[in-house]
């Protein structure tokens, strides 16, 4: 991985949570606030980017597409296990996919 990720040029954070509740704290509290483009604006774009349709997206999510499209559309809060899914299937960090940052890399996995 570069020392800096091109769009931003920022060192990528290799922040590891020391539990799921402290992840799941940061990311509602990012949702609230709306920090940089609102998540749903970001998962719309990345969805595009990559040419999945919102159907694909919604049966690996185990969900309908209306329920995903209200997700995209910021109708439905996407729920935080549907969030790291797409984190992990984009292979992108959560807080890209919630726009608190916009380097894309993913966090290394902890053994």
């Amino acid at each position: 991985m570069p020392d800096e990720c091109a769009n931003c040029h920022i060192r990528p954070s290799f922040r590891v949570y020391n539990s799921i509740s402290q992840a799941i704290l940061v990311y509602i509290v990012f949702c609230i606030r709306g920090i940089g483009m609102r998540y749903y604006e970001k998962i719309r774009e990345i969805r595009e980017d990559r040419g999945y349709t919102q159907q694909q997206i919604a049966d690996i999510l185990c969900v309908g597409q209306r329920t995903y499209s209200d997700y995209e559309s910021g109708k439905t809060r996407i729920p935080l296990e549907s969030a790291m899914l797409l984190a992990r299937f984009y292979n992108v960090s959560l807080d890209y996919l919630v726009g608190i940052t916009e380097c894309a890399y993913p966090y290394p996995k902890t053994k």
